[in-house]
């Protein structure tokens, strides 16, 4: 049987409900013995390791540089590691430029670079080789109905990679979560 493993991300504005939800569905996500893979930021990411910290869920967050939120790669908190991206950077620009989600990646500047490569983590794990079973997230879309923000090159590589992605923006996603987890 393969580990079960989900990637929580998504907007650093996130309505009051919406974070309530994010953190609820981490603890139970956790407590089904799911890892969770996220990167730090504000938002999103700290409402879906808040969840995962309060009931001791096992979790792994992606640094884009040491000290990133005053979080620091060597020293684990409970079950969650936090993972310095750095290791395979270039793997990760190729995964993306590969795959069509950012063929531009070598022209952005230094921190989008990091930023982009630590999303490939998010969704395939430190070695870039254990896809997530879904991505779950929160982020806004343009009128194309496309993830805007940082988290598109998440999501976008996991849709590539035919991974299911449920953005608890739409009514429709929400509910298929709280159903499956039984929030």
């Amino acid at each position: 049987m393969s580990e079960l493993i989900y990637t929580g991300i998504g907007a650093r504005d996130v309505p009051d409900d919406i974070g309530q939800l994010q953190i609820q569905i981490a603890e139970a996500m956790a407590l089904k013995g799911y890892k969770l893979r996220s990167g730090a930021a504000d938002g999103s990411d700290h409402k879906f390791e808040t969840g995962c910290l309060n009931v001791k869920g096992v979790g792994e967050i992606y640094l884009p540089w040491d000290g990133f939120k005053g979080k620091d790669r060597l020293i684990p908190t409970d079950n969650v590691l936090y993972i310095l991206n750095h290791g395979q950077e270039g793997k990760a620009a190729k995964i993306l430029i590969e795959s069509g989600v950012c063929d531009y990646i070598d022209n952005v500047q230094k921190a989008t670079y990091h930023f982009f490569c630590r999303n490939v983590y998010q969704v395939l794990g430190e070695t870039l080789d254990k896809p997530s079973n879904v991505v779950i997230y929160y982020a806004p879309e343009d009128y194309l109905q496309e993830c805007m923000g940082g988290t598109r090159i998440a999501v976008n590589l996991a849709r590539k990679r035919g991974i299911t992605t449920k953005n608890l923006l739409h009514e429709k996603d929400r509910e298929f979560v709280k159903k499956v987890l039984k929030l």
